[in-house]
């Protein structure tokens, strides 16, 4: 059992090991990315008690927390696709930001065939609760929970 896919990398629950692919992750900010990713997962399937690598809410809440991290959504590290959104004369930068994490949320839950048909109406429907998670990167944060879903 995995958590994630190997399109960057996975997280091994069973052996709670990280594997990163190095032929997709040819730059540093790729690397960087993956590895949170992965290091968020692993995070999140040891802080919440209940976690399953199966239900794609659980998986939808990890990508969530972990697109907000990327630099594609981040605005102080932002990549090109994502400076294009930033710029919309459309969206204010709260928006932006919400449409870059869910869009990049979406697009890796959408990697796990199970999740793949309904991925963008299960982020949509954790984005909220899962957003106000920022663990373990935030100062102060703390376990509010022990169940994921």
């Amino acid at each position: 059992m995995t958590c994630s896919t190997f399109s960057q990398g996975t997280f091994v629950p069973d052996e709670n090991r990280i594997i990163l692919c190095a032929n997709t992750l040819t730059k540093e900010n790729d690397f960087e990315d993956g590895l949170k990713r992965q290091l968020i997962m692993m995070y999140d399937y040891h802080k919440y008690e209940n976690m399953d690598c199966n239900n794609c809410k659980h998986l939808a809440c990890s990508e969530i927390r972990a697109a907000m991290f990327s630099t594609a959504c981040n605005p102080k590290g932002r990549t090109y696709k994502a400076s294009k959104i930033f710029n919309s004369d459309t969206l204010d930068r709260g928006d932006a930001a919400d449409f870059c994490v869910k869009d990049l949320a979406t697009s890796h839950l959408a990697e796990k065939d199970k999740c793949t048909e309904n991925a963008k109406r299960t982020v949509d429907y954790m984005f909220d609760k899962c957003k106000k998670d920022t663990s373990p990167f935030a100062m102060g944060s703390r376990r509010q929970t022990k169940n994921i879903a």
